[in-house]
């Protein structure tokens, strides 16, 4: 399974996938329009049907987590798709669902 970030944001910034217990590496810092991929089979640690929730890590802002979870499927070459919108001062998520 994998896991799309599109910064779509007023601002750069990095990415992570969590869960309770952990979370993966950050992403490389990402600009405004540009798109990051975490694939999360190489998260050993993370058990299948585990709940997830995206992270920003705002460059000059601050760092804001997702409300919307998924539940990690350890069998699936589904993506899940985020994607970050606002300012550096006020970002939010949008989830734009597995496929």
């Amino acid at each position: 399974m994998y896991v799309n970030f599109k910064n779509s944001a007023h601002c750069v910034s990095s990415f992570a996938l969590e869960w309770n217990g952990g979370e993966t590496d950050r992403t490389k810092e990402v600009k405004e329009g540009d798109t990051a991929t975490i694939d999360l089979s190489n998260y050993a640690k993370l058990a299948d049907g585990t709940s997830c929730w995206a992270r920003a890590y705002v460059v000059a802002g601050t760092n804001h987590d997702s409300e919307d979870n998924f539940n990690y499927d350890l069998h699936s070459q589904l993506t899940a798709y985020y994607e970050l919108v606002g300012s550096a001062a006020h970002p939010r998520f949008k989830f734009n669902g597995i496929h």
